[in-house]
């Protein structure tokens, strides 16, 4: 299966990069930096410059044979939140 990941460079994207390649999945992940193009290069996928904003950049990551499955891993502070228990009243 072809997956395309946002977020890939980031400590979510790079576990599902990580598992989709131990499962043997075709990998495309953006990559808004040399950087992190370079990262989820070395977890297997292959990076695609640019960013959610940019059409041709999702263009070129969608373009057929499309993927089959689409994961979107966008870090932000209600996220961290989320996982820290925070948002559920606990501390």
């Amino acid at each position: 299966m072809k997956l395309v990941v946002t977020g890939g460079s980031g400590f979510l994207g790079a576990y599902v990069l990580r598992e989709a390649a131990r499962r043997g999945h075709e990998t495309v992940a953006l990559a808004r930096s040399e950087a992190a193009a370079a990262a989820v290069a070395a977890l297997g996928a292959t990076p695609v410059g640019g960013n959610l904003d940019d059409g041709r950049s999702l263009d070129h990551a969608f373009s057929p044979p499309g993927p089959g499955g689409y994961g979107s891993l966008p870090r932000s502070r209600s996220a961290r939140r989320r996982w820290t228990g925070r948002s559920c009243g606990r501390r």
